[in-house]
């Protein structure tokens, strides 16, 4: 799902909630895993203000919603680099690690990198986060230099732009 639509009043959005609607009716009876960028919240489905670190309110709530009714079991997000494994009013809550970026900031996960696995199956899922040896978490801060993307500004054009 593309988290930054939801509560965007974008034409997209309607089309996205109608489309994910379609397929959980489609899916009735069997275990069913919604994967997006950002969580739906942090620490509380009724939680505010708004925040760039998961879904905005108004649209968390009808979203939430409808999960609920579908029998949706796990969500599944990596937006905060952070492993999280929580489970609120039946609904299983996953955040992710990232596999090369620690996690900017503490969101009350594990913020280092890992592999994450899902092993689906007809008793459910069973979800185990490896670390290989050899595996680097990243501090993104540093490689930014402590300023909003000025890296990417820094960097080089790609493709390099050839003159004569």
């Amino acid at each position: 799902m593309n988290a930054q639509l939801f509560g965007s009043g974008l034409t997209r959005e309607g089309e996205q909630n109608r489309w994910l609607e379609e397929q959980l009716i489609g899916a009735a009876g069997r275990p069913i895993a919604l994967f997006l960028h950002k969580p739906l919240f942090l620490e509380d489905l009724n939680e505010g203000p708004a925040s760039a670190a998961c879904i905005v309110p108004l649209a968390r709530a009808s979203l939430a919603d409808m999960l609920h009714q579908r029998g949706v079991s796990l969500v599944v997000s990596g937006h905060l680099h952070e492993y999280r494994d929580r489970t609120f009013n039946g609904l299983r809550h996953l955040w992710v690690p990232a596999v090369a970026f620690a996690a900017p900031q503490s969101h009350g996960g594990d913020g280092r990198c890992g592999l994450t696995v899902l092993d689906f199956s007809q008793r459910g899922v069973e979800i185990t986060i490896e670390r290989p040896q050899g595996m680097v978490s990243h501090d993104l801060a540093a490689i930014k230099g402590h300023g909003r993307y000025q890296f990417l500004r820094d960097m080089p054009p790609s493709p390099v732009v050839l003159t004569d």
